[in-house]
């Protein structure tokens, strides 16, 4: 506990969505590219 207990779940907090966030633009990312240029073809 105390607020060393909070900075260091604030910081894994914050590295988890930051490191999900890069996933989810890369699969959305790859699924852009894999739709647009066959719409636009």
């Amino acid at each position: 506990g105390g607020p060393k207990g909070v900075g260091d779940a604030v910081n894994q907090s914050v590295v988890i969505t930051f490191m999900l966030l890069f996933f989810v633009n890369m699969v959305l990312t790859a699924i852009y590219l894999q739709i647009v240029p066959a719409k636009g073809s």
